[in-house]
């Protein structure tokens, strides 16, 4: 029986902690914004539940903060006046149109005339209609499977999309879909980056995949990404345990994904978030769209699969 109630207990106090995790004791819970939130504005409103009879001069102290690249700078600060157990507070705007990837938006609560604190990070912001736009990229519809012995037709008259100097297809069929690479002489590796929900996220996320093909070595490496937030965002790699297939010949490599790995239907028309990109000796990595950044999903552009 003591087991029991010790387990019930400590369930009971991971969901308070969950609800709260952010907040300190039950003086001010976050109803919004909440970790890991991408928001789709940068107008910055805080919905929190309080214990009123915490506040001794009913004032309520809120900061935005913008962490980035390591450093922090105070953005906004306000104090507002505490009248209900439920309320809404609207510190300022952001001034940003993305902030992800390892760069976030923390909001700080305090009691004036008191040492209670608290306060909720990591928070994004993508939004969309202030983002550049960009074409998408063209998956070609393929009936037949797809195989070595085949690239010759298929990439007959096609359209390779550039990436720096790299150059690549996609193809697909409603079973996969398929990427072939130019080979070159250069010594990069080329990451291709899958968002299958295409939420235009500002942090990347463990359904967000990766896969690189590094030129020389002729190999292929598929990931996604573990997150954590401790002061600081960091991500994880581990493998992407799926059924991925890769041949090449002296011209090409051809990489072929199941759908079911993506994570997606496909259809006729269908959009997903999509990225590539190109790392090589030089510091700043190319990238489709131009802007785009590897851990930000919001930045990438879309592929289309053609009909």
């Amino acid at each position: 029986m003591f087991t029991r109630i010790l387990k019930a207990g400590c369930a009971g106090l991971l969901c308070v902690l969950g609800f709260s995790a952010f907040s300190f004791g039950q003086i001010m819970t976050f109803n919004s914004p909440a970790p890991w939130l991408t928001q789709r504005n940068d107008s910055i409103v805080v919905k929190a539940q309080l214990d009123t009879s915490k506040f001794a001069k009913k004032q309520l102290t809120l900061s935005l903060l913008k962490m980035e690249a390591g450093k922090k700078k105070q953005v906004l600060t306000k104090t507002f006046k505490v009248k209900d157990f439920t309320q809404d507070f609207f510190i300022g705007m952001a001034n940003a149109s993305l902030v992800g990837g390892k760069d976030f938006f923390k909001v700080i609560w305090s009691i004036p005339g008191a040492k209670d604190s608290g306060y909720c990070a990591p928070i994004g912001i993508v939004n969309i209609d202030k983002i550049a736009k960009s074409g998408p990229v063209h998956a070609t519809k393929v009936v037949t499977p797809i195989d070595l012995k085949d690239i010759a037709g298929l990439v007959k008259d096609k359209k390779f999309t550039k990436v720096g100097a790299d150059e690549f297809l996609l193809l697909w069929n409603t079973k996969t879909l398929s990427i072939i690479v130019k080979k070159s002489a250069v010594k990069s590796t080329v990451k291709f980056t899958f968002d299958g929900k295409n939420g235009k996220n500002a942090f990347v996320s463990f359904a967000d995949k990766m896969l690189d093909y590094v030129m020389d070595k002729d190999s292929v490496f598929a990931y996604e990404n573990d997150r954590s937030y401790l002061d600081s965002i960091t991500y994880t790699q581990k493998a992407w345990v799926s059924e991925i297939k890769k041949v090449s010949d002296k011209d090409y490599a051809l990489v072929t994904i199941p759908w079911y790995d993506v994570g997606l239907l496909p259809f006729d028309g269908r959009l997903m978030g999509f990225g590539a990109f190109v790392k090589t000796d030089v510091p700043k990595p190319a990238a489709y769209p131009e802007k785009a950044e590897v851990l930000e999903p919001g930045s990438w552009g879309n592929a289309v699969l053609d009909k």
